[in-house]
């Protein structure tokens, strides 16, 4: 496999700010559209409203990853660090270099991210529940059982979607640590997994060169020179 080099990288981060600026452009053109149709077609507009919602959607997370992924708006150089000690230890200026701590950007805008996306999920939350109980009640009313499903999937939507968006947005410092500590051994493995032999051969001590003169004026290295295995073969 071969890595990129930093400045690969930092081409890449532009190509993505490029990209997501289309992106932004064209859900933004999109809905814009989804409006304009809307407003001519009246009552027969609300066919629209899934594809505003999803555009507008899209729009608002383009427009989030581009604010929070300027060069302006880098998180602040604490944080990052506290995330690189997380990730990938205490020793991670020693073992890291511009891939891990772009990562560890990435990570922090996420969370921001998350954030302003908990406040709509919980709005759609409650008026989808809301509308999900109305229709549950109305079917037990004529006394079916299958009013109970609206309930279940009110439930199922708070446990599975809603709760870990909470904490994923809010967690508190305990469990932001272990969470990231988790996704750092994660990697480790994955790496691991991938180059075995260069992970093996990065945690074993280097051993420093030194060099002397010889007896003729040839540069030896001093690790052959003192090497018991050389001094039989020379005898």
């Amino acid at each position: 496999m071969t890595e990129i080099t930093e400045f690969e990288l930092a081409q890449k981060r532009l190509k993505d700010r490029q990209r997501d600026w289309f992106v932004l452009f064209l859900s933004s053109a999109i809905f814009g559209m989804t409006l304009v149709g809307g407003s001519i077609y009246g009552d027969g507009g609300s066919c629209w409203l899934p594809f505003q919602l999803l555009t507008a959607i899209m729009a608002a997370s383009k427009a989030l990853q581009l604010y929070y992924s300027s060069p302006n708006r880098a998180p602040r150089v604490e944080r990052i660090e506290q995330e690189m000690v997380w990730l990938f230890g205490d020793d991670w200026r020693d073992v890291t270099g511009a891939h891990e701590y772009s990562f560890a950007q990435e990570r922090i805008q996420k969370r921001h991210i998350d954030r302003w996306f908990l406040l709509p999920h919980i709005i759609v939350f409650l008026l989808g529940s809301l509308t999900l109980m109305s229709i549950g009640a109305a079917v037990l009313n004529y006394g079916q059982a299958a009013g109970w499903l609206p309930f279940g999937i009110v439930i199922v939507w708070f446990s599975l979607a809603l709760l870990p968006h909470c904490l994923r947005a809010f967690p508190t410092k305990g469990m932001l640590s272990r969470r990231e500590r988790r996704t750092g051994e994660a990697l480790r493995r994955e790496l691991h997994r991938m180059q075995p032999e260069k992970l093996k051969n990065e945690g074993k001590p280097q051993r420093e060169t030194e060099y002397v003169f010889g007896d003729d004026g040839e540069i030896i290295e001093l690790s052959d020179f003192n090497d018991p295995k050389q001094k039989r073969d020379e005898a």
